[in-house]
């Protein structure tokens, strides 16, 4: 899958009177209703856009056929964010570090699943890129993520 960079895109205004909610459009009841018709109609007819309103759910689909996370839907005021999280082992890793702060790598490598060579080499690798850090002595200490990833 490729990587894709997703923004914080205007709801329709149509959506927004209504007060139509995220479930509303995850669950593909609203209908798309493009700004500009004559670019949509380009896409379509470049084969950009497959069909109308059907990017949510198939982004929803490639992530979970690649075996990342779901993707989060948020409402922001009149906007959505979508974020997501590529999969990719080492990726895998700093979200769960993130997510369980102070695990030590007995405990990391049991609950992902992982061989100890993988897992050293992917801790090594966060640690080199400043993204996680060990503290703490060696038999009772565990990693943490940096404050900047």
């Amino acid at each position: 899958m490729t990587r894709e960079k997703f923004q914080v895109f205007k709801l329709l205004k149509k959506a927004s009177k209504k007060g139509v909610s995220m479930q509303d459009i995850l669950s593909g009841k609203m209908a798309s209703n493009p700004r500009n018709k004559q670019i949509a109609s380009i896409f379509k007819e470049a084969g950009i856009i497959e069909k109308y309103g059907s990017g949510i759910k198939r982004v929803m689909q490639s992530m979970t056929e690649s075996g990342a996370l779901p993707p989060v839907f948020e409402i922001i005021a009149q906007n959505f964010k979508v974020t997501l999280f590529p999969s990719g082992g080492v990726n895998d890793l700093l979200i769960y570090i993130k997510n369980n702060p102070g695990k030590k790598s007995k405990e990391i490598k049991t609950a992902l699943n992982l061989p100890q060579r993988t897992l050293e080499r992917w801790l090594k690798e966060l640690r080199e890129q400043n993204k996680i850090i060990f503290q703490g002595a060696p038999k009772t200490g565990g990693y943490f993520p940096l404050d900047d990833t």
